[in-house]
């Protein structure tokens, strides 16, 4: 969140006049705000958002709600959880997680591929969706879902979409620009998604016969 370098930047001490300042700074003029999060996040952000409550007994859950009012949510979800793990897994080890269209490509030959820290990242994915629908189920509010596949298919559908679940009265017709950052999915990627799904078929067939041959 760059707390420290927008608090100096906007010479603010407190925590409460910092988050006032960042819904000022990221409204609209149609009055429209809005704040990316990811769940692996929530608790570092619990613990920052408590800073500006007198009650300390606020609720993980009840935090963000308690801090910006009544929202409007938008849900990104990725259909194909292991394309997300793997492409995770090799951004986690080359520290690339945006490339410019116009770049030259990356160089994949060091990476190595990881069986068991793709299922622990797939894992974590699986676990964090899983605290979201609970997360809308303690606040009481039904998500607007955009799933990956189809927002990169078509941009178009997907921001009218949003504009329609905000209530929005304006209806997108002209032309999305082609995205400026490159898409990294590449045959390595493919060929480690296949490898991951061959393995870990394996495991389970393995661990199916193990408890078949148990004694009973």
């Amino acid at each position: 969140m760059h707390v420290a370098r927008w608090k100096a930047e906007w010479n603010v001490d407190l925590t409460k006049d910092y988050v006032e300042r960042v819904k000022s700074e990221a409204r609209t003029e149609n009055g429209v705000w809005g704040v990316k999060v990811m769940m692996q996040y929530f608790d570092d952000l619990y613990g920052f958002l408590l800073d500006v409550h007198d009650d300390q007994s606020v609720g993980r859950f009840a935090i963000i709600e308690r801090t910006f009012g009544e929202l409007n949510y938008v849900w990104m979800t990725r259909r194909d959880k292991v394309a997300q793990a793997i492409s995770l897994h090799k951004a986690y080890q080359n520290s690339v997680w945006t490339v410019e269209r116009e770049a030259r490509p990356l160089d994949d030959r060091e990476l190595v591929f990881d069986f068991n820290e793709v299922d622990r990242i797939f894992s974590e994915i699986v676990k964090n969706e899983a605290d979201w629908k609970a997360y809308f189920q303690s606040v009481g509010k039904q998500p607007h879902v955009i799933v990956y596949e189809d927002f990169i298919e078509n941009y178009q559908a997907m921001v009218n979409s949003v504009l329609n679940h905000l209530g929005i009265q304006f209806l997108f017709e002209g032309k999305i620009e082609e995205s400026r950052l490159r898409r990294q999915w590449n045959q390595l990627s493919e060929n480690w998604k296949n490898r991951y799904l061959r393995l870990k078929q394996e495991a389970q067939q393995g661990s199916a016969l193990n408890i078949a041959n148990a004694p009973q």
